[in-house]
């Protein structure tokens, strides 16, 4: 049998592995005043390249701390600062390609000895690689032959576009210090135009600052919007890239400026489509096929969605009566994304710290963790997808009645998976052809047409003449009666 051959090829985006390490970093503050007394610890980790090889990754990233602290004479003070890290991580699954990764924040330390802080932090990361597949498959041969329609998708990635979001915000205050800044920001949304492209998002940002001997916070978030010259179907990735605080206006109302530079990478969809052959039958010949499949991941798109944690603080651990100075947020850890029809469940933990008042007005803080497990409806997603998710925590606070609570936004990937099965070589011999005018054949409740015509050696589209119950589903469980009539010549 003569057949014709087409090479197809498939890039589907997969998580391959994960890995972990503790990063350990020392700061002597004893020329700064030295440390009185620990108030608030926030760590945050970015992962600042990754370099793949056949079943190991090289990660390369920093975790950035965010310390409030007394020192000796017991001012409070704030302290940026950050230890890099880099660690193998080994995976079978990891291939030689383009491959990036997030990370995240799974628990935090931080002890004073002799006007040395002691900082650690266990940090994980998730890497994700695009797989490409390729097959070479039979698009036609001679003979009767079924076709169908093989649907993959090339990613072309797109050109790295940085841009800048600047708001300003009243601080109704004569601001003296700024004791800690801290910015965030995430993508909620990509808007496809007829030749460009909109990401959306919000990036927020938390100021901790003195001003006339008290301490207060202000929280900032600013909706974002930047427009790409990117056609066609994208999966993109927004992460900041720096951000900082300017403080301008007057004495007496500083005005606080957040100045961020946000990074867009990702590809562009290409979707392919070819016509294959996935079984075929040839008169007088036992056909055999050799076949393949690969699981086909097809992004589907991104759902945002925010809502709102508390959590009730027991006052024997956090007595907040006395006043609550400030609550930032330390840490969100999305631990599962769970699918499940029209419906997407994400589960976690949001650490927050608080900054109050305890007896005569000391200054005291703690943490305070608001597990969370949330579902809202997604009507196009199903129990087969494969979702990826981020979150950042809005709008933190704390009441003197012991309550904290945070609006967390979600915002989650989804990823359809497609079977996609192919024929790579049709191989027959020929055999001996039967006498009997008329015979009859019980064919498997599975059995296909075609796995039925090869059986008794009639083609497929005679059969289905002969049989026409044959073009419905079969009851479960059922064998079918299959009567074949061949023409015989007379001698």
């Amino acid at each position: 049998m003569e057949s014709t051959y087409q090479t197809i090829k498939n890039d589907c985006v997969q998580a391959v592995a994960k890995g972990q390490t503790v990063v350990r970093t020392d700061v002597d503050l004893t020329d700064r005043g030295g440390v009185g007394k620990l108030l608030s610890v926030s760590v945050d980790a970015t992962v600042t390249s990754v370099e793949a090889v056949e079943g190991s990754a090289r990660v390369y990233g920093r975790a950035v701390y965010k310390v409030l602290y007394l020192d000796a004479e017991g001012k409070i003070s704030g302290l940026d600062y950050f230890g890099e890290f880099d660690f193998d991580v080994a995976d079978e699954a990891i291939a030689v390609g383009a491959t990036w990764a997030n990370a995240c924040i799974l628990d935090s330390d931080c002890t004073v000895m002799g006007g040395v802080l002691h900082l650690e932090a266990v940090c994980e990361v998730n890497l994700t690689q695009i797989i490409t597949h390729e097959a070479d498959v039979v698009t036609s041969a001679d003979g009767e032959c079924l076709e169908e329609t093989v649907s993959t998708v090339s990613l072309s990635p797109i050109a790295e576009s940085n841009f800048e979001v600047v708001e300003e915000v009243e601080s109704g205050a004569s601001v003296d210090r700024v004791l800690l800044f801290d910015a965030k920001a995430l993508h909620t949304a990509t808007r496809q135009g007829v030749d460009s492209t909109t990401v959306e998002g919000k990036l927020y940002a938390e100021v901790v600052y003195r001003t006339a001997g008290e301490v207060k916070s202000h929280a900032i978030t600013v909706d974002f919007a930047e427009q790409l010259d990117v056609e066609g179907d994208v999966d993109l990735l927004v992460t900041l890239k720096q951000a900082k605080l300017v403080l301008t206006g007057e004495d007496d109302n500083n005005v606080f400026r957040v100045e961020a530079v946000l990074s867009v990478k990702g590809n562009r969809l290409v979707k392919n489509e070819y016509s294959a052959v996935v079984d075929a039958y040839l008169p007088d010949c036992e056909i055999k096929l050799t076949g393949d499949c690969f699981v086909c991941r097809r992004y589907e798109g991104l759902i945002a969605r925010t809502e709102r944690v508390s959590q009730r603080v027991d006052s024997s651990e956090l007595n907040l009566s006395e006043g609550v100075v400030a609550a930032t947020v330390s840490r969100v850890n999305l631990a599962n994304v769970i699918p499940s029809d029209g419906q997407i469940t994400v589960e976690g933990l949001s650490v927050v710290n608080v900054l109050y008042r305890a007896e005569e007005g000391a200054l005291a803080a703690g943490e305070v963790e608001l597990p969370f497990s949330v579902t809202f409806g997604a009507p196009a997603v199903s129990a087969d997808c494969v979702l990826t998710g981020e979150a950042i925590a809005l709008g933190v606070s704390a009441t003197s009645t012991g309550v904290v609570e945070c609006d967390l936004v979600f915002a989650v990937k989804c990823y359809r998976p497609y079977l996609v099965r192919y024929v790579t070589a049709i191989d027959c011999e020929p055999i001996v052809c039967k006498d009997a005018v008329m015979s009859v054949y019980f064919a498997p409740a599975d059995a296909t047409l075609w796995d039925i015509a090869r059986a008794v050696h009639v083609s497929p589209s005679r059969l289905l003449k002969q049989n026409p119950a044959l073009a419905e589903a079969p009851e479960d469980g059922a064998m079918r009666r299959v009567v074949v009539f061949r023409h015989r010549d007379l001698d």
